[in-house]
C-alpha cells in the first residue's frame, strides 16, 4: 500500500531524484505540488501520481514529435 503523504526525502527516494533537482524544478515554477505543515514540506500521494503522469505524457509527446534518427547503411 502506498503512503498517503511523503516528506521531501521520502519523495526523492521513492522517485529516485535528488532534492536539488526538485528544488530546481520548483524554482522554475514546475515540479510536484507540495504543502507545508509547520516547517516540513509534504507531498501527497495524489500529487506524486499526477506529476508522474504529466512527465510520462510529456515523454510520449516528445517521442512522437521527434522521430528516431535513422542511420544510413554502409
Amino acid at each position: 500500500m502506498e503512503q498517503s503523504v511523503y516528506t521531501l526525502p521520502e519523495y526523492c527516494a521513492a522517485e529516485k531524484v535528488s532534492r536539488s533537482k526538485v528544488y530546481a524544478e520548483w524554482a522554475r515554477g514546475e515540479g510536484v505540488e507540495f504543502f507545508r505543515r509547520g516547517n516540513k514540506i509534504l507531498i501527497s500521494h495524489e500529487a506524486r501520481v499526477r506529476y508522474r503522469e504529466k512527465l510520462e505524457c510529456e515523454a510520449r509527446e516528445g517521442r512522437e514529435a521527434a522521430p528516431a534518427k535513422q542511420t544510413e547503411a554502409a
